[in-house]
């Protein structure tokens, strides 16, 4: 008697692309800051590189 086995699912594979970040914080230029305008308070301030023009919101509260 001869058991055939089923093998995996065919799976269709695709080339992989490099993934590039066009927005990047200058590791050396992070560092926090006193908020002048709020005492007791921080600010989070760095320096980025960009390779398109764009946005940067950021809104963090931590108690």
């Amino acid at each position: 008697m001869v058991l055939l086995r089923k093998g995996a699912p065919f799976v269709e594979h695709q080339k992989t692309v490099t993934v590039k970040n066009a927005v990047n914080i200058k590791k050396d230029s992070l560092r926090v800051e006193p908020d002048e305008e709020s005492p007791g308070r921080f600010l989070v301030a760095f320096t980025f590189d960009a390779a398109a023009p764009g946005r940067w919101s950021s809104l963090m509260t931590l108690d």
